[in-house]
C-alpha cells in the first residue's frame, strides 16, 4: 500500500514514475482517523549500497591518482637526473639519514655510513633502506614503480624530511627488516 501511495504522490507531482529514478525514498504514512487523511513523504538521497559503491570509486580514483603522480614523479625524477625533483615533507630536525631510516623501518642494527655495511641484496622492497650510489645515503623505500623507486628521507635538504623519486640504478643495495 505504501508504494501505490508512493507512486500516486509521484503521479501527482507529475513526475514519471521511472525505477531509475528511485534511489532511496523515505515514505511515512499518517492516517488520522477522524479526517482519513493520508500524508506521504518522500525524500531523496542514496542509499547505502549506492554510498558504499561511490566511496569505492572515489576511492579506486583516488589510488589511481597517486599512481599516476607517482609515474609522473619518476618520469620527471629520471630526466632531470642532475636535479632530481624534490618535495619537502615536513621540518627535522635530526640532521642523520640513517637515524630517521632505521626509526621509519624498524631496523635497530648498525648500519654504517649511509647504511653501506649492512647491505643486504639488490632487491628492493617496500619498507626496505635503501643505500644510495655517490656520497653515502639512507633513504626508505615507500613506492616501487617498475624501474623507479619513491623514497623519503631525512637531510637530503638539510633540517628537513623530502620525497624523491629515484631510478634503480641510483642504488648501490637495500637493506631489509
Amino acid at each position: 500500500m505504501l508504494f501505490e501511495l508512493a507512486m500516486a504522490a509521484l503521479i501527482q507531482a507529475n513526475l514519471k514514475p521511472d525505477h531509475r529514478a528511485f534511489q532511496r525514498y523515505e515514505i511515512s504514512e499518517t492516517l488520522e482517523v477522524e479526517q482519513k487523511i493520508t500524508k506521504v513523504e518522500i525524500t531523496h538521497g542514496e542509499s547505502e549500497v549506492q554510498k558504499r559503491e561511490r566511496e569505492e570509486r572515489e576511492k579506486r580514483e583516488r589510488e589511481e591518482q597517486e599512481r599516476e603522480q607517482q609515474a609522473k614523479l619518476a618520469r620527471e625524477s629520471h630526466s632531470k637526473a642532475s636535479s632530481p625533483r624534490v618535495e619537502v615533507l615536513y621540518p627535522d630536525g635530526t640532521n642523520n639519514c640513517v637515524s630517521f631510516a632505521k626509526r621509519q623501518t624498524g631496523i635497530n642494527r648498525p648500519l654504517g655510513t649511509g647504511g653501506r655495511s649492512a647491505i643486504q641484496g639488490q632487491e628492493p622492497r617496500v619498507g626496505a633502506i635503501g643505500s644510495t650510489k655517490g656520497t653515502p645515503h639512507a633513504v626508505v623505500v615507500t613506492v616501487i614503480n617498475g624501474n623507479y623507486i619513491t623514497v623519503i628521507e631525512s637531510n637530503y635538504k638539510k633540517n628537513f624530511i623530502t620525497r624523491r623519486v629515484l631510478a634503480r640504478s641510483e642504488f648501490i643495495g637495500f637493506i631489509y627488516r
